[in-house]
């Protein structure tokens, strides 16, 4: 996964339980460091990531070999904390996203099709959101200028989804202003998925069918939306 030499070709697949050593290896902070030195991803509670996992609800780039290449993960979140796997989110968090693959832009058809997917199987009461460190330039230029995310301006929704979504992490974060036009490196935006931005997700994804590879050069299998009910046919009644 650290290894400089590109893989000769991909598989996009959705995480089984079967997948939790490889994927949690991900964020050894040895390995993590080389490809977020800043430490912009932050960790989750590992009940919180074993979930994840269990759900489905982890997307990846993997090779011939099984090493990772892009992750994106979902993580199915409610008020009060509660884990009850029957209830319906109120807020799905979009996070732990990294690629693997300098100049490939990894992450985005991973989190493209995680997002989607999310949506068709399990659609939160409230909103599907990402937050984002304002001094993370490259992720909100990712999500909002490739993949159409909107900014949250409303300050109640901001808590509401902090209040919830927080609780996924070992520790609580540095309470920062929300301002999603502020050059503040200090403050935090949330971004989240709306019909149009997942009308963008899904001509995103139709392109990747189409194209078959990341960057005009390395082939991916993308079969697995097709399982996952993102069929060209569904992709298409999206757009």
């Amino acid at each position: 996964m650290s290894d400089a030499k590109a893989p000769g070709h991909l598989v996009l697949k959705f995480s089984e339980a079967a997948d939790f050593e490889r994927l949690a290896k991900i964020f050894d902070p040895a390995i993590k460091k080389e490809f977020d030195p800043e430490n912009h991803v932050v960790f989750r509670l590992r009940a919180v990531f074993v979930r994840a996992v269990n759900e489905g609800s982890i997307a990846f780039l993997c090779d011939e070999t099984g090493a990772t290449h892009a992750i994106s993960a979902a993580y199915r979140c409610r008020e009060g904390g509660g884990d009850d796997h029957d209830d319906i989110p109120d807020h799905t968090e979009i996070g732990s996203s990294l690629s693997f693959l300098p100049g490939f832009r990894g992450t985005v058809p991973v989190i493209a099709a995680l997002t989607l997917k999310e949506y068709l199987q399990c659609p939160p009461r409230l909103s599907t959101a990402v937050e984002i460190g304002n001094d993370n330039r490259a992720s909100i230029h990712v999500y909002r200028d490739i993949l159409c995310w909107e900014p949250v301006h409303d300050r109640s929704h901001c808590d509401s989804l902090s209040r919830t979504c927080d609780a996924t992490i070992p520790e609580k974060p540095k309470q920062a202003p929300f301002d999603s036009t502020s050059d503040d490196p200090e403050s935090r935006h949330w971004l989240e998925c709306t019909a149009a931005t997942r009308a963008a997700l899904a001509k995103i994804l139709l392109d990747y069918r189409k194209s078959g590879c990341l960057g005009g050069t390395l082939p991916v299998d993308f079969s697995a939306l097709d399982d996952a009910g993102l069929t060209v046919e569904k992709l298409c009644e999206i757009v």
